[in-house]
């Protein structure tokens, strides 16, 4: 008992010691507070914002090594489901001082689409989907091209399984160099977008909501100057 009372009155001490070390900084005088240590309440100073680069202009090819085209759709109502298309190409010209000027054509191959499973990619190309054998061609031509900030807005005509619909998507610039090797520019673009395969009378699955009527297409590219 006596051993234990000791240490209690020196846990007391050391304890009393120590706030009345702290207490100073809280509550003394006008003085004290003058000399101690305050706490800031202002946030941390946030990284200066990053200005948009300038839209690059000229003469450009798709690099298909370097690119991706990625497709997204809901299956049974539950889970985001992803595939591919493996051969694509196409160019650009871009004009920011003329958009008059520019342009933007794009073509995949629907029967590269890919799915990492060989009997529901070649469900893909029946006619309950895209129908490869009889439409080989997804297309995208512009017929308008405007330069917004970090990039272009391109409004221009999607064609696919025989059907063709105007739609307008941002082409956001990822970034732009030189090319070490060619000495060319090259740059990278990207496009995150969403399409109704009802436009262009691909009904299978949609009304069981076994697959839903939205796909989303993230269009990767890496351009190279012409």
């Amino acid at each position: 008992m006596m051993r234990t009372r000791l240490t209690l009155i020196v846990a007391g001490m050391v304890a009393g010691g120590l706030i009345a070390t702290i207490a100073p900084a809280f509550t003394g005088s006008a003085a004290d507070a003058a000399v101690a240590p305050q706490l800031s309440t202002s946030s941390p100073s946030a990284p200066a914002a990053r200005a948009a680069a300038a839209p690059v202009t000229g003469a450009f090819q798709v690099d298909p090594v370097h690119s991706s085209v990625i497709f997204g759709i809901r299956h049974m109502d539950v889970a985001n489901f992803y595939g591919r298309f493996n051969r694509f190409g196409g160019s650009m010209t871009f004009d920011a001082a003329d958009p008059s000027a520019s342009s933007v054509t794009f073509r995949i191959d629907a029967a590269s689409v890919d799915t990492a499973n060989e009997r529901r990619d070649g469900h893909l190309r029946s006619p309950d989907f895209f129908n490869a054998s009889e439409f080989s061609e997804i297309s995208f031509t512009s017929s308008r091209v405007q330069p917004m900030p970090g990039g272009y807005r391109v409004t221009g005509d999607l064609t696919m399984h025989g059907v063709t619909k105007s739609i307008t998507l941002d082409l956001k610039q990822t970034g732009a160099s030189t090319n070490p090797r060619s000495g060319k520019p090259i740059a990278g673009m990207e496009a995150d977008f969403t399409v109704k395969r009802s436009d262009f009378n691909m009904l299978y699955g949609i009304e069981q909501k076994a697959l839903a009527d939205e796909v989303r297409l993230i269009i990767g590219l890496e351009i190279n100057g012409a």
